[in-house]
């Protein structure tokens, strides 16, 4: 605990000052994200806290947008503590606006994922029965008649111009967050937690004791705020005073530029953005002191390779949207346990259970079971079963060894095989239709669909995409699709899975 007391020395919060910030942030604020806002404004209020396309904002600025927002969003639009908005926006300093606006009104905000397509999006929306979409123009043009829209930009600018500063916001509980989680089968499934310090003031000391993240200035943030993993880092970064780099979508060219043109030293990414870095400039990636990899498997090799090539420190982090983050792997941990997912972080459990519950002994394969302050709320159990399957040694390593289901993490993205299949059913003329995850060098993982076609039907690849490509998201695209004259089957009458994996 020696390192995390260290850094919070250095980032001035254990002085009598920070202390004494700390506690007014706390009463005025709520014990929430806003809060965290506030005393890093307070300490380093000339300090640049958010970077995108649109430029720099110092954490001062950015308390003062964010409480504008806020005001605008209770007196104009009639936002109350409660109240649920979905919010449809890519990275950028005005999403990190809008989140914390709608926190500190007590407002729960519904983070959806903005590649699905309209057709996803709008069913999803009219299921729900939210009352208030918020999100990126581009996003909200193909929901017209859905529900009540607001364009982000549009709600910034009016904030910009008609709120009085002086004006204060009532205290009140902050708002939760929420981000959507496949969960058994593909259905969508709400992971809710309520940001709060008290609850999480352990597991992100563990973090701060392991992880290095205050050796970084500027750390590089390209995971969308809808999985969570790159909402929880933005808080962690404001925490710290650091400042973050956020980009809109990710293009590899530009990212680059950002990092060689601001100096970024850290990058929290998915492994799949790792590499493309890496593959693009081995000497600006490696140019930089952290690297975090997280959100899917580390491929061995690739972090063989970038550590060896580079002075960057890799960190591989392990864990999921209902769970939260689990468990932690040094340079030092995967350099003398190749292979493993690291040890649990401090003020986190982790245990391999049996489909019953029951804990394994060390070195039996089980469920990777994950008991949390920080995981979702509303479980029927203690613990969160990840769905992946694992081991632990008897120092209290975890190794993956597969799933119990059949999803697949693609470039980062859960993707459930079986919700592609139900959809490409019905597209006229196929016959038959399997859908299954396959290995793939540049995203770990991809769906290949196999198909067979009614007699007369003239289909191709092409066709099939393209009929495909309006109606799922497009990290649920196949990498291929294969037209066969009938799909294998089993002894018992079965599409036969093994089979079609095995085809050249």
């Amino acid at each position: 605990m020696l390192r995390a007391l260290e850094t919070l020395r250095r980032s001035d919060f254990l002085s009598l000052r920070g202390l004494r910030e700390f506690v007014l942030a706390l009463r005025g604020e709520g014990a929430g994200p806003m809060a965290l806002l506030r005393l890093a404004a307070r300490l380093h209020p000339g300090r640049f806290a958010v970077c995108d396309e649109e430029g720099r904002t110092t954490y001062r600025d950015l308390l003062g947008s964010v409480r504008r927002l806020a005001f605008h969003l209770q007196e104009a639009e009639g936002l109350r503590s409660g109240d649920r908005v979905v919010l449809l926006c890519r990275n950028g300093t005005g999403a990190v606006e809008a989140i914390l606006a709608l926190s500190r009104l007590g407002v729960d905000a519904h983070l959806w994922n903005v590649d699905l397509s309209p057709q996803q999006l709008a069913a999803r929306l009219e299921a729900a029965g939210h009352g208030l979409a918020i999100g990126d123009a581009e996003v909200l043009a193909g929901l017209a008649g859905t529900v009540r829209t607001r364009s982000l930009e549009g709600l910034r600018e009016a904030a910009s111009r008609s709120v009085d500063l002086g004006q204060k916001l009532s205290r009140c509980r902050p708002g939760r967050i929420v981000v959507a989680t496949g969960g058994t089968g593909g259905k969508p499934r709400s992971a809710v937690r309520r940001p709060s310090l008290r609850a999480v003031l352990r597991p992100f000391l563990g973090l701060l004791e392991r992880l290095e993240l205050d050796s970084c200035r500027s750390t590089l943030i390209v995971t969308p705020f809808y999985h969570g993993y790159g909402l929880a880092f933005l808080f962690v970064c404001l925490f710290l005073g650091i400042e973050v780099h956020l980009a809109r979508r990710f293009e590899a060219g530009a990212v680059l530029d950002r990092v060689r043109g601001y100096r970024v030293d850290g990058a929290i990414l998915v492994p799949l953005l790792l590499r493309r870095l890496w593959q693009r400039d081995p000497i600006a990636t490696g140019s930089m002191r952290f690297l975090l990899s997280g959100g899917a498997r580390l491929d061995p090799a690739l972090a063989a390779e970038v550590t060896a090539g580079s002075q960057a420190r890799l960190f591989d982090l392990y864990g999921s949207t209902e769970a939260g983050f689990s468990i932690l792997a040094t340079p030092e941990d995967r350099r003398s346990r190749p292979g493993t997912l690291g040890r649990a972080i401090p003020g986190v459990t982790v245990r391999i259970r049996d489909e019953a519950g029951q804990e394994l002994s060390n070195g039996t394969q089980g469920r990777i079971c994950v008991e949390s302050p920080w995981a979702m709320e509303g479980r029927e159990r203690p613990w969160v079963d990840t769905g992946d399957l694992g081991r632990m040694d008897g120092a209290g390593f975890v190794f993956l060894t597969g799933r119990a289901d059949d999803r697949i993490v693609s470039g980062g993205e859960n993707v459930h095989p079986e919700d592609v299949e139900r959809i490409l059913r019905e597209c006229p003329g196929l016959a038959e239709v399997a859908v299954l995850g396959l290995a793939d060098a540049e995203y770990g993982q991809r769906l290949g669909a196999f198909v067979a076609l009614f007699p007369g039907t003239q289909l191709d690849e092409a066709g099939i995409l393209a009929w495909l490509k309006p109606r799922v998201a497009r990290y649920q695209m196949p990498a291929r699709v294969r037209v066969l004259p009938e799909l294998p089957l089993s002894a018992i009458g079965k599409i036969d899975r093994v089979a079609l994996r095995t085809l050249p």
